[in-house]
C-alpha cells in the first residue's frame, strides 16, 4: 500500500551450544525445508562457536544433515574415538560445497576470539573455501578441550568465540534479530523453562539459573549418552518445524519477517495451541518462542 514502508527483515543469530547444537540444527533445517525465502531474505547469519556452524546452513541454504549426524554422535573430550576437532575439521573438508566462500560472503558472520588480547572479532568476507573452513573451526575451538594450539585465520590465532560473545548481534540492529539458543533465557528461540528469579549474565548473554539450564551447559561440553538411537534424538530436531512453519505463514501472509508482527503472532499462536513438550533424561527439552516484541 502507498505510503507504508517496507518491513526490515530480519537477521539470524546462533549462539554458542557446544553439543547442544542439535538444538540449533533441527531449527536450521527446519528452516531450510519449510522457509527458504525467508532465510534469502536475511541479510546477516551470524553464529559463535558451534552455533556457527548452523549458521553457515542457514547462510548457504546448505542441508544439515551431516553435521547433524556428527553432532549426534556426541564425542565428547573423553571418547574413545579420538579428538572430537579432528573429526570436526574432516566433516568440514569432506561437506563443504566449492564455491562455500561464495556464498557466504556478506551474509555469515562468524564470531572469534582473538589469542592473546581477548578481543572479539566477527569475519564475513571469504576469499576461499579454506578461508571460511579456518573461520569455523577458530570459532569452535576451546583451549585444552580441543588442544593446546588454537587454530589461525590468516597468520592470527583465535579460539572459541563463545568466550567473547556467546550470543552475537553485532552485524544487525538487535530490533531487527531473530535469537536462537539451547538455552533457557531471553532469546527468541529457546527452551521455554519456568521463569527464574536468578539470571547470570554469560559474555553479555542472559540465562535463567536453573537445574535445568545447568544440565544443558554440562551436557554441551560433556555430553552423557555415547550410543545414540532414534529414542535418543533431541526433541528440538523433532518439533522445531512447528515453529518455522509460523515463520513460513507470516512470509506468505505478506508480513516478510517484521520483527514485531512475528513475535505477536508467534505469541498468540502459543496461547491458542497445546503446548508441546517431551521426555527425556534429566530435564524437558522442548521449542518455542519466547520474547516478546
Amino acid at each position: 500500500m502507498a505510503g507504508q514502508s517496507e518491513p526490515v527483515p530480519l537477521s539470524i543469530s546462533f549462539s554458542a551450544s557446544g553439543f547442544q547444537a542439535t538444538y540449533q540444527l533441527g531449527v536450521a533445517q527446519s528452516m531450510l525445508d519449510l522457509a527458504p525465502l525467508v532465510l534469502q531474505a536475511a541479510p546477516k547469519v551470524m553464529g559463535a562457536s558451534a552455533g556457527s556452524h548452523a549458521c553457515f546452513s542457514v547462510a548457504c541454504l546448505e542441508a544439515c544433515i551431516e553435521m547433524m549426524r556428527f553432532a549426534l554422535q556426541k564425542r565428547g573430550p573423553l571418547h574413545p574415538a579420538g579428538n572430537v576437532f579432528v573429526w570436526l575439521e574432516g566433516l568440514l573438508r569432506r561437506s563443504l560445497p566449492d564455491d562455500a566462500h561464495i556464498r557466504a560472503s556478506g551474509r555469515l558472520a562468524v564470531v572469534m576470539t582473538r589469542i592473546p588480547d581477548g578481543q572479539n572479532t566477527v569475519v564475513s568476507e571469504f576469499t576461499s573455501r579454506e578461508d571460511v573452513v579456518q573461520a569455523l573451526l577458530c570459532s569452535c575451538f576451546i583451549p585444552g578441550y580441543h588442544g593446546i594450539q588454537p587454530p589461525s585465520y590468516k597468520g592470527v590465532h583465535y579460539v572459541d568465540g563463545g568466550l567473547s560473545s556467546i550470543q552475537p548481534t553485532h552485524s544487525s540492529p538487535y530490533a531487527h534479530t531473530l535469537t536462537v539458543s539451547p538455552f533457557a533465557g531471553e532469546a527468541d528461540i529457546c527452551p521455554p523453562d519456568p521463569a527464574s528469579m536468578y539470571v547470570i549474565v554469560m559474555s553479555g548473554m542472559p540465562l535463567n539459573c536453573s537445574v535445568a539450564n545447568g544440565y544443558r551447559i554440562l551436557e554441551a561440553l560433556y555430553p552423557y549418552n555415547w550410543e545414540v538411537g532414534p529414542q535418543n534424538t533431541p526433541y528440538a530436531c523433532q518439533q522445531s518445524h512447528n515453529t518455522t512453519l509460523t515463520i513460513h505463514q507470516l512470509h506468505y501472509n505478506g508480513d516478510k519477517g517484521c520483527p514485531q508482527t512475528v513475535r505477536a503472532y508467534i505469541k498468540q499462536s502459543q496461547q491458542q495451541s497445546q503446548h508441546l513438550t517431551t521426555a527425556t533424561p534429566g530435564f524437558q527439552r522442548s521449542l518455542v518462542w519466547q520474547r516478546n516484541s
